[in-house]
Order: structure tokens, then C-alpha cells, then sequence
């Protein structure tokens, strides 16, 4: 209910002046600041070759004995901030808040890369050879074979590099096929219409096959087990929806800068698409001493919120053009 009030309280603010809007994204990226700041001084991280000089800078900072970020949380957030400001710091726009996004994008690009997430990673390249697609249909013949090589490279040095199997663990994915087979199974009969239960995965699990991890590692399955079918059909309602949207979107001209900050959303909600197949982005448990917290986290209500204003936004300077255009002849 309370992700509903954001998604609500943002969207009904549609027609705020541009500064209001300035406001609502600096939040926003100071936010993601301070927390990729956490992470590099608290954070849960893997030490390799090419990060760890970033982690000895913080070395001698205070340590906290409360939940830290882990490498994947800072990557899931991370690949859905940096889109927009992509599309803020390389196209049309004034040059003092192109310099401000470009320092932005570039230093949570790096903290990106130094996180070692390799979920994020991937859901940051997809995301980002999607906004370039749309600056030039043309690259489309560069973007694809490259993102057809990368994957070949990385198979054929996969056994002689360190970094990348630590990065993309075989042993990581077999866990999380194992989960999601183990919960296909308790999906099956009358929970595939139920559910597990809000918030249950953890207990029903554990009950089954043992101490487990505390998230299913998947958030659509995550969204199966906590409510059922009908959560699935909202999830496919809602993706038909967005497809459409966006299409609509695409097919107009890339001149109005609120349309790029548009294409910038649509790559940030396909980047956090793609991260949540590997990982639960839209919930948390926090597991305790005395049992577990079960938290929803708004990030994609946020995302979907921003991408909303746009639409509402364009659609009104649209009808505002064709009311100047005909007062004109």
C-alpha cells in the first residue's frame, strides 16, 4: 500500500514546473550516492584485482554491526539509476545539468563496475545497447554482434580467468536453478491459484528442504509465491501494457527531450527486467536472531511512477502544439 501512495504521489504531480522535477531526480541520485558510498566503505563485497584498491581507500572508515549492501543489491540499484542519466549527460539538454549527469553517470558507472555484480553488469550493457539503438536504428549492426561476442569470449576464458568465475559462478547458478526447481514444486496444486502466502517463501521452504537462503533469487517467482495467479496475470497485463506504451513512445520524434528521458526510463525499467530474473528487486528479508522482516521496496514503483509523468507530460505539450498550430492558420 505504501509503494501504491508513491507510485500515486508521483504521478499526480505530473504537471509540476521543470525545477520540481530537478528536485525529485537529484533526490533521487543523491540517495543512490550516499548508498553506493555505503557500500564501498560497509558494504558485503568480493576483493578482485581490478576493485580493490577502491575498497583499501575506505578501509580505515567506521564499520557498522547492522545490514550492510551486498555487491548485487548495489548493482540491481545501480543499473536502473544510470539510464536516465545517460540519456541526460549525451543529449539534447542545457549544458550545466548535461556536466552534472555526465559526472553522475560516470562515477556510478564505476562503482557499478567495482561492485562486481555480474547481474547488474549484464542488465546495464542490454539497457544501455538499447538507448544507443534508439539515438541510431543503424547501430543496431554493431550492438548485436557485439552482444552476441561478449558472452563467446567470456565461455572460451571462463576457465583461464579467475574474475570471471567469480563474477559469473557456475556454482551461483546451479543454486538458483535449484531453488527454482525446488519452488515449481511447491507451486504445484492449489498454490499455483494461492500462492505461498505473502511473505511465506522463506517459511514454507525452509520447512520443505532446510535452511535456505532468505529470497528465491527470481522475483516473477517471487510474485508467484506471494500472490498466485492472479499476481501472474497482473505481471503479463502489466508488460502488455508497457510494450504498448513504449512502442507508442518510440514511434515518435527523438527532437522533444522529454521522450529521450522517456527512452531513458523504458532502458531502466529493461535493465531492472533483467536483473530480477537473477534476484528479488522489488522485496527484501532481513533476517533476524528471532525470525525474519518481509519489506516490499519501491524502487520499481518509482521507475514506473517517472515513466508515467512522461507519457502524461508529452501527451500534454502534444495537445498544447496542436492548439498553437491551429491558432496559427
Amino acid at each position: 500500500m505504501a509503494s501504491i501512495l508513491v507510485y500515486y504521489g508521483i504521478t499526480a504531480n505530473s504537471g509540476a514546473s521543470r525545477k520540481y522535477w530537478l528536485w525529485t531526480g537529484g533526490i533521487i541520485c543523491l540517495i543512490t550516492l550516499l548508498l553506493s558510498l555505503w557500500f564501498l566503505s560497509q558494504g558485503e563485497h568480493r576483493v578482485l584485482f581490478f576493485n580493490q584498491w577502491a575498497f583499501n581507500l575506505f578501509s580505515g572508515s567506521p564499520k557498522t554491526n547492522g545490514p550492510v549492501l551486498q555487491w548485487n543489491t548495489i548493482g540491481a540499484l545501480l543499473a536502473v539509476v544510470i539510464p536516465p542519466l545517460f540519456v541526460f549527460a549525451f543529449f539534447k539538454n542545457r549544458i550545466g545539468l548535461q556536466i552534472i549527469a555526465f559526472v553522475l553517470w560516470l562515477f556510478f558507472t564505476g562503482v557499478l563496475f567495482l561492485s562486481d555484480s555480474g547481474a547488474g553488469w549484464l542488465a546495464f550493457i542490454i539497457s544501455l545497447a538499447f538507448i544507443l539503438v534508439c539515438w541510431r536504428k543503424w547501430l543496431i549492426w554493431v550492438v548485436v554482434p557485439i552482444l552476441g561476442l561478449l558472452p563467446i569470449a567470456a565461455l572460451i576464458f571462463y576457465d583461464k580467468t579467475e574474475w570471471l568465475r567469480t563474477t559469473f559462478s557456475a556454482a551461483s547458478l546451479i543454486g538458483r536453478t535449484e531453488l527454482w526447481q525446488n519452488t515449481f514444486t511447491l507451486l504445484k496444486g492449489k498454490a499455483v491459484v494461492t500462492g505461498l502466502g505473502l511473505g511465506a517463501w522463506l517459511k514454507v521452504y525452509s520447512s520443505h528442504y532446510g535452511n535456505t537462503v532468505p529470497i528465491v533469487h527470481d522475483s516473477y517467482l517471487q510474485l508467484c509465491c506471494d500472490a498466485g495467479i492472479l499476481g501472474f496475470i497482473a505481471m503479463v497485463l502489466a508488460a502488455i501494457i508497457f510494450i504498448r506504451l513504449s512502442i507508442n513512445l518510440l514511434k515518435s520524434s527523438r527532437r522533444n527531450l522529454v521522450n529521450w528521458v522517456g527512452i531513458g526510463l523504458i532502458g531502466s525499467i529493461i535493465a531492472g527486467a533483467i536483473f530480477a530474473i537473477f534476484d528479488v528487486t522489488t522485496t527484501i528479508t532481513y533476517v533476524t536472531d528471532t525470525g525474519y522482516i518481509y519489506l516490499v521496496l519501491p524502487l520499481l514503483w518509482i521507475g514506473v511512477a517517472l515513466f508515467v509523468v512522461v507519457l502524461m507530460r508529452r501527451e500534454g505539450e502534444v495537445r498544447n502544439n496542436t492548439v498553437s498550430n491551429f491558432r496559427q492558420l
